[in-house]
């Protein structure tokens, strides 16, 4: 069953182009396996869709205004017209709030063979690699803008399109892109792994909601770095540790849990990730100056007073 892309993402990573399929809000224009052309239409807020590139994608931002991240500090805007070029085996954020209107876009997605005869047209040899890619984005053009407008309006009701179609207007989007003057940048996007590997977005991370019960070593397999890695890279984004983040973000649950009074002390510790029941009343206690049972006798004596 058909599901939007939003409720799909609040449980799990969207595997691109592979999941569009089932999504509502995504409508496939043309495929040939994983060469692909989507059209995609959200009316409602999207807020921290992650996804994995399982091929080179290209997303073209019709009108609207879409946000993405990936593990690195830098966000990528995308307005109408503009397109942002996302490598294989990649993992990223979107973020698209419907302040004036519904995101309208187009994903493309280049498979081997696309690629390969891409590459064969300009003399290229398949093994000739060039330097790793980084996720880039391309300001509007008309030219570009015209092709989509033209490819939505031309083949969005056509139905039993030959299966070599895609790759045709796939190659021509990139001699398009590479006649833009983009041709090194380009190559790179087809041909190049992600110099960001496999790396997630940390602080898209720590707003799980089982953080508390994560530990630094689970976050960091979580976010595919080493657990020297995550700390460097969460130290450099948030200016503390990931230890203190997480002893403060426990610390600050567990205050909202002892006042709402429904656990026991017992209950909370377990409930943030404190295996020692006494362990979590000292930590509380050298935080807030009052055990939890102390200050959960105080609120309720203040709603009484």
């Amino acid at each position: 069953m058909s599901q939007l892309i939003a409720d799909y993402c609040s449980a799990q990573t969207l595997l691109i182009p592979e999941s569009l399929h089932d999504m509502a809000d995504a409508r496939l224009i043309m495929s040939n396996g994983k060469a692909s052309i989507f059209h995609k239409l959200i009316r409602q807020d999207m807020r921290d869709i992650e996804f994995f590139t399982n091929t080179p994608c290209l997303a073209f931002v019709i009108s609207g205004c879409e946000s993405f991240s990936s593990s690195e500090p830098e966000d990528f805007i995308l307005s109408d017209g503009e397109m942002l070029f996302m490598g294989r085996n990649l993992h990223m954020i979107s973020d698209f709030t419907n302040n004036e209107g519904p995101l309208e876009a187009v994903l493309f997605f280049f498979d081997d063979a696309v690629i390969a005869e891409f590459l064969r047209r300009k003399q290229i040899g398949i093994g000739e690699r060039r330097e790793v890619h980084l996720p880039f984005k391309i300001g509007s053009n008309p030219s570009i803008s015209q092709y989509v407008s033209g490819l939505k309006a031309i083949y969005r009701d056509l139905r039993q399109m030959p299966s070599d179609l895609v790759g045709v207007k796939l190659l021509e989007l990139l001699y398009l892109i590479d006649l833009l003057g983009y041709e090194k940048r380009l190559l790179s996007f087809l041909t190049g792994e992600s110099s960001l590997g496999k790396r997630r977005n940390i602080k898209h991370l720590m707003r799980l909601e089982n953080a508390c019960r994560l530990s630094v070593k689970d976050f960091a397999k979580l976010s595919g770095r080493s657990v020297s890695s995550f700390n460097r890279d969460f130290k450099r984004l948030n200016g503390v540790t990931p230890s203190k983040w997480l002893i403060d973000t426990r610390l600050e649950k567990a205050k909202e849990l002892v006042f709402e009074g429904k656990l026991t002390v017992t209950e909370i510790a377990m409930n943030i990730g404190y295996a020692n029941t006494s362990h979590f009343i000292k930590a509380f206690k050298d935080r807030y100056a009052e055990t939890p049972k102390q200050a959960r006798l105080g609120h309720m004596d203040s709603f009484i007073a």
